[in-house]
């Protein structure tokens, strides 16, 4: 049997430690396996590059594991032209999570490993290639048991084994989210852990509607940007304590007035406006059922449908008045600050009537008020009798001559204030028309067809020809 010895020399200088080869004791070349023992246990003395470079000149086609490492090794066939950042020469990294076997020379799966006084890492950015930059953005599964782990309370998820990250992803459907190792459907997650499923402690045997909650509070851009919850496509039942969640089929909803899922439009009893729809499947700014009657209808619970709100008996839903109050409009303008400014003025303190238009400089437009709503906006016509432009005033469109010179610049009625009472000629209209002053009160007056204003007899006459005063 022959005993293989290699004399070898270790010289320590300033630059390093050196492995140098001295005359084999006997000429039969080196064991790989007694030279990786000798070099691993040379580098467990010594971090030097310059050691692994003269070994590998020596020994070009060796391969070394890494003292302290188990994912690295050295492999002396490899030669970088420009070595890595966070490599040296001749090293390698296998790929997370894999480590390197000392028994097979190569990269293994990590179960199939054993380390030994090597240094086992678990996390992705423990390894070198995962935190080249300073910076890893990698998720941790130390601490984390085995399969599908939650990510910040939202539908993604990572996947651990044996505390190690080997897989990410996320829930394909907007109400699931991870939970006990599979996507799950929040409806069977309980609030507490970030679902939709209510507790029945303390609650009457019964059916009852999912209440307005924040339970999709870290879920604004996926269906329920309100916090409204689950209220038209299920319900749930407490039976001693128990609770059982019933989802509506498609094309049902929940109607509290049967307690159950059936077709048709129902009312939601915190608003007037907001009501569930069977047909409307799309999820924003709603969860998906739940719609909203266009600005100002209101929901009828005695037909079903949306109608004007005159016509509709609220009874304790919240009856909103204002543009900016529907939730559609709060949606539309959420990047805009304040509705106010994008939308038309609020008539909520406003007696019912037209008044100028508050985001426009064009004096003729209008918005008409009616019990406390923006029931019109638009354009004061010409009024055809008088046969000039109507401006929002006190009101009404209202022409030119029956607006007071002392409260608008468009207005042609003069002042009465210091004018005895009685018929007076206009000055830019001497013909078909005056106006009367009466306890220092202006009113304008058209004469009937075919007549003019009668200076001497301060009166409309078909007797008199129209001259200017």
């Amino acid at each position: 049997m022959k005993v293989l010895v290699l004399s070898i020399v270790l010289c320590c200088v300033s630059a390093g430690a050196f492995l140098v080869q001295t005359q084999p004791l006997h000429q039969s070349t080196p064991g790989q396996q007694s030279l990786q023992i000798l070099t691993k246990t040379l580098l467990s003395l010594t971090n030097h590059s310059a050691v692994v470079e003269e070994i590998c000149r020596v020994y070009p086609t060796l391969i070394i594991p890494h003292p302290g490492e188990c994912q690295l090794y050295y492999n002396c066939s490899l030669t970088y032209t420009s070595v890595p950042a966070h490599l040296e020469q001749h090293m390698v990294e296998c790929n997370y999570p894999d480590l390197f076997s000392e028994k097979t020379n190569q990269c293994e799966n990590f179960t199939d490993v054993c380390c030994g006084a090597r240094t086992e890492f678990k996390d992705k950015c423990s390894y070198r290639h995962g935190n080249q930059n300073g910076y890893c953005h990698f998720k941790s599964c130390i601490g984390d048991p085995d399969g599908m782990v939650q990510i910040f309370n939202f539908h993604n998820f990572k996947i651990c084994f044996k505390e190690r990250l080997v897989g990410e992803g996320s829930c394909k459907l907007w109400f699931e989210l991870p939970y006990k190792g599979k996507c799950t459907s929040r409806l069977d997650i309980p609030v507490s852990k970030g679902g939709l499923m209510p507790s029945c402690t303390g609650k009457n045997d019964g059916i009852y509607r999912f209440d307005h909650s924040s339970a999709l509070e870290n879920f604004l851009y996926y269906g329920d940007y309100f916090h409204i919850g689950r209220v038209c496509d299920a319900y749930y039942k407490c039976l001693g304590g128990t609770i059982t969640v019933v989802k509506c089929e498609n094309g049902t909803v929940f109607h509290m007035d049967s307690n159950t899922c059936k077709p048709g439009n129902s009312s939601l009893p915190n608003s007037c406006q907001l009501y569930c729809n069977p047909e409307k499947t799309s999820i924003d700014p709603f969860p998906v059922n739940v719609d909203e009657c266009p600005y100002p209808l209101q929901f009828s619970e005695t037909t079903g449908r949306c109608e004007n709100f005159t016509e509709v008996a609220c009874g304790t839903r919240k009856e909103e008045k204002y543009t900016c109050d529907y939730l559609e409009t709060k949606y539309l303008n959420r990047h805009q600050g304040n509705c106010y400014y994008v939308n038309p003025g609020d008539c909520l303190h406003l007696n019912d009537g037209v008044y100028p238009h508050p985001h426009s400089k064009n004096l003729t437009l209008f918005i008409r008020c009616y019990r406390n709503r923006l029931v019109e906006e638009g354009n004061c016509p010409i009024d055809r009798e008088w046969g000039t432009q109507t401006y929002p005033y006190k009101g009404n469109c209202t022409h030119r001559f029956a607006i007071s010179t002392s409260e608008a610049s468009y207005g042609l009625l003069p002042s009465c204030s210091s004018m005895q009472d009685g018929n007076y000629q206009f000055r830019t209209r001497p013909c078909d028309a005056y106006y009367r002053c009466e306890g220092g009160r202006a009113t304008a007056v058209k004469c009937p067809e075919h007549t003019y204003y009668d200076v001497t007899s301060r009166r409309c006459s078909s007797a008199v020809a129209c001259y200017r005063v």
